[in-house]
Order: C-alpha cells, then structure tokens, then sequence
C-alpha cells in the first residue's frame, strides 16, 4: 500500500514538472529548434487516490504564471484513478485573470492520466495581480477541493 502511494506521487511530481516546463525541441547537438506555444500556460491539474482512502486528493501546479495580456492560460485534468471523474469545476476566489468567459467545468473524465481533459484557453486580463482559485473535484464517492491555487499575472 506504501509502495502504490509513493507510486501515485512520484507520478504526481512528474506530471507537474512536464506541466509547468516550456515545451522545447532540441537538434542532436542540445540547441534549441522552437517552442512549441510560448503563448499558452498550461496548468496541470493531477487526481491521485491512495487505495486506504474513499476520496481522492488534488494536485495542482502552484503557483501558475503568466504575462498579463501576452499569454493565454489553460487547465487541463490527469485523472490518475481508477474510477471516473463525475465533474471537474475552477472558481474563482475573487477577480478573474481571464478576459474572456472560458468554460472552466469538465465532465466525465474517464479515469486513466492519458489523454488529459483540457478547459476552455482563457486568455489573460491587461492587469498585474494575483487570483487565488477553488478546484473542486465530483467522484461516485463525493466531493474533494484543492482550495488554494493561484495563478500570478505579470
């Protein structure tokens, strides 16, 4: 049991890592050929369950940046369980980074972390600020949030 938590975490990590890191190209010499989009931050939302426990927990990459008004901004679910995700929903605490209106609720995401289930681009507000949001997460077993992400506009 140990080894299957320790498992999902490390899996957890990685996901995060690869989320947050620019996406790259290199030539066989190291140089870089291009970037994949330099104008989307993709934000990795990652659900794990330790088989002890009936819910899940919420990984997310925290913080989040983002060049107010150049980049566009996306949240995209790896549903690492075994069991499908009902919904998927982002709030907003307070003020939105978001110039537009994206759809920012997900449903029925099959379980497995492969392909990932991506919101609406949202693309970014003109001001610099910090917007704290709610991620929370609908399983057959019940509700669980990750309450405490943000994402920091420069």
């Amino acid at each position: 049991m140990k080894r299957a938590s320790l498992i999902s975490v490390l899996l957890t990590v990685a996901l995060a890592i690869a989320c947050s890191s620019p996406s790259t190209n290199t030539n066989k010499n190291g140089g870089v050929i291009g970037t994949a989009n330099p104008g989307l931050v993709t934000i990795c939302v990652v659900v794990t369950q330790d088989p002890a426990q009936s819910l899940p927990t919420v990984e997310v990459t925290d913080p989040s940046y983002a060049a107010k008004q150049a980049q566009k901004i996306r949240w995209c679910v790896y549903n690492n369980t075994k069991s499908q995700l009902t919904r998927v929903s982002i709030a907003f605490n307070a003020g939105s980074p978001c110039d537009n209106n994206p759809t920012l609720t997900l449903t029925n995401i099959d379980a497995g972390n492969d392909p990932a289930a991506c919101t609406d681009v949202c693309g970014c507000i003109a001001t610099a600020g910090s917007f704290g949001y709610t991620i929370d997460v609908t399983t057959a077993s019940g509700n669980v949030q990750n309450p405490n992400p943000r994402v920091i506009l420069n």
